[in-house]
């Protein structure tokens, strides 16, 4: 069952929650550390570059091809490997119990002002990024509700950090009903035969001074 998520309309700030114990993120990847490797890449003594480029081009049009069958036309999108650090969550893929888990990561969010406690905000933005894609159950395994970072360094207890790794993306936005735009778009993704994507899915909320959700970007690891 594929991951289907509403979102609250308004986002507002309670009282700083209380992540004070500074521990290491051993439970997170250093970007420093960690270079892309990608299971699929083909070293050049065991490569044609002309003929992986004819097969990587052909693979990427086959696959718009299944997204605007669904409704889903995009342009590929390059987005460089990028950190992100917040509350996290297990999914279970179940749908409906999933929507729940998404609830409930929302209003912990909400009550908690995590970003007094994140060391290097890159900007205003709050991601929603999933990640861990289970094709037998055919879901994200994880998700982590926060902020892009300049990098994981130390992080507070009670929140993780995750590295989603340099990628092409589809990506699809809205500022006209976001909230029943993101629904609407992942129930076009779910009615696909199989998953067209890679491991990380990553939702951009953008809000304004009153914490209302004015625009939502929604971005799918190809």
């Amino acid at each position: 069952t594929w991951l289907c998520v509403g979102v609250l309309s308004v986002i507002s700030y309670g009282m700083p929650g209380r992540y004070t114990q500074h521990v290491s993120p051993t439970d997170v990847s250093n970007p420093a550390q960690s270079a892309d490797r990608s299971p699929d890449s083909i070293g050049p003594a065991e490569s044609n570059p002309s003929n992986a480029n004819e097969s990587e081009l052909t693979a990427a049009t086959s696959q718009r091809e299944v997204f605007a069958e669904a409704g889903l036309s995009y342009s590929p999108t390059a987005q460089p490997a990028r950190v992100f650090v917040g509350i996290a969550t297990r999914l279970s893929g179940d749908a409906a119990t999933d929507e729940r888990i998404i609830g409930e990561l929302w209003q912990s969010f909400t009550k908690n002002d995590i970003s007094t406690v994140i060391e290097g905000i890159q900007d205003e933005q709050v991601y929603l990024v999933y990640s861990g894609y289970d094709r037998q159950r055919a879901a994200f395994a994880s998700a982590v509700l926060g902020y892009r970072v300049a990098r994981i360094g130390n992080v507070y207890a009670g929140l993780s950090g995750v590295r989603v790794p340099a990628a092409s993306f589809a990506s699809w936005s809205s500022s006209q009903d976001p909230g029943g735009f993101l629904k609407r778009t992942w129930q076009r993704i779910g009615s696909l035969a199989e998953h067209p994507g890679g491991n990380h899915a990553v939702e951009v909320y953008t809000l304004d001074d009153s914490y209302d959700v004015r625009r939502i970007e929604l971005q799918l690891q190809l």
